[in-house]
């Protein structure tokens, strides 16, 4: 909510005239971008704490000449202005600033269209590509700044820069609209992300990921599941970042209460980036505790386990954990980050295979079922007893043998019966006799 509320606000500073543009402009004066073949504006590309150029412009739509003009410059968050220009006015502090002013006293004919020369803007070291906001650039003729008090009364309380001059060059470009104002666009490139780490967990016996059992027994409860790298490079790797992922109804990544880590998801979808800041020496292996899985008996959908691990300069670039927790894949996706009640996520130093095949990402899937060892006394399908043979010596003195079977079995089974019968027909009529002499 705080994000959502800064942004708004940084769109009412951008949209609202300042006090200085109290008066309307009479000159028709349009703000021009680079575009591509699809007429869409360029993104310039700059690194994270890098200067880099941008090119924007201006156009006279009117009818007659502007005799000079002034530049009105806003940028937003992770974004400086290098304070470079004489003919600039700069505020905020050090050798960069947020908004500028600036004069031009070129004269610009009617219809034609002309760029800022040199222009640069540079990057923060810690900027992050979806906070990243455009420039805003406005223009006005210097007959509007003269009615205003002049150049210096509009930038008052700025600081001037310097030592070069920036200037405004013929050069052709595209004018689709017709407004005074434009947003100058960055592409934040990604720094490198490839670590020499392997993410580990369990093999089957060929040496590639096993599918994770879980019991259905235990459906719905948390279990402990092994998560692991190894540091195949010839440095120590002071910290790194670890983003375990599953997908699919069959299970589900626990959150957890480790400060450093924030725990997300959605319906089908649950994972879990943490940032250890714990090194990793060459050749050594570890696994990543506490991290809990809860499988789901009930789900028939296919599931993936996914674990990767990142560059935490790459992280940053791409907003923090927070910022990875909030992908497009959900507008309903939900994130947190532990409260600190629980222990921090760490690594365990211990002995994992590596896989036959070592990837970038260890991706397996969940299945609900048996344990993955089953118990001696579990067997896959019941099946009948065997009819074992009485022992020698436990008949009753008859000297012992095999059981009795056969047509004998069937006579002697008459016999029985017949006697049963008759006992129960005695037993009859001796009861009707005693009634009879009771009476």
């Amino acid at each position: 909510m705080r994000a959502l509320g800064a942004a708004i606000l940084t769109m009412g500073v951008l949209a609202v005239p300042s006090v200085a543009h109290a008066a309307a402009d009479t000159a028709k004066l349009t703000a021009l971008n680079e575009r591509d073949a699809a007429g869409h504006p360029v993104a310039y590309p700059i690194h994270q704490g890098e200067t880099a150029p941008l090119t924007f412009g201006v156009l006279n739509r009117g009818t007659e000449p502007v005799d000079g003009v002034v530049l009105e410059v806003f940028v937003g968050k992770h974004i400086s202005l290098p304070k470079e220009f004489a003919n600039c006015r700069y505020n905020g502090n050090g050798g960069a600033a947020s908004r500028a002013w600036c004069e031009f006293d070129r004269t610009l004919a009617p219809g034609e269209t002309y760029a800022v020369d040199s222009f640069h803007v540079t990057a923060s070291a810690d900027a992050a590509y979806i906070t990243l906001e455009p420039l805003r650039i406005q223009w006005y003729s210097k007959a509007w700044a003269d009615a205003q008090g002049g150049f210096d009364a509009i930038a008052k309380g700025y600081e001037p820069g310097g030592p070069g001059t920036v200037s405004l060059v013929a050069k052709q470009l595209p004018a689709p609209y017709e407004n005074a104002w434009a947003d100058v666009s960055l592409n934040l490139i990604a720094p490198p992300d490839n670590l020499p780490l392997v993410p580990l967990g369990k093999l089957n016996a060929q040496g590639d990921p096993a599918v994770i059992h879980v019991p259905a027994t235990a459906n719905g409860e948390p279990r402990p599941v092994v998560v692991g790298v190894v540091n195949t490079g010839s440095t120590t790797i002071s910290k790194a970042v670890v983003n375990v992922e599953v997908y699919g109804g069959k299970g589900r990544l626990l959150g957890t209460a480790s400060k450093n880590c924030v725990s997300y998801g959605y319906i089908q979808l649950s994972g879990i980036w943490c940032e250890i800041n714990e090194p990793l020496l060459p050749n050594k292996t570890y696994a990543i505790e506490p991290l809990q899985l809860a499988g789901f008996g009930s789900s028939t959908e296919k599931t993936s386990f996914t674990v990767t691990w990142h560059d935490p300069h790459w992280t940053d670039w791409s907003g923090g954990l927070e910022g990875l927790t909030r992908p497009t894949r959900g507008t309903n996706m939900g994130s947190s980050r532990g409260d600190g009640s629980g222990p921090d996520a760490h690594l365990v130093a211990t002995s994992l295979p590596t896989p036959r095949d070592p990837k970038r990402s260890f991706v397996t899937t969940i299945e609900v079922g048996e344990d993955e060892i089953p118990s001696p006394s579990s067997s896959g399908s019941a099946s009948p007893s065997p009819t074992t043979s009485v022992p020698a010596g436990d008949d009753g003195g008859s000297g012992g043998g095999l059981p009795i079977t056969g047509p004998a079995a069937w006579s002697i089974a008459g016999i029985g019966g017949g006697l049963l019968l008759a006992g129960m027909l005695a037993l009859v009529l001796t009861r009707r006799r005693r009634a009879r002499f009771t009476t």
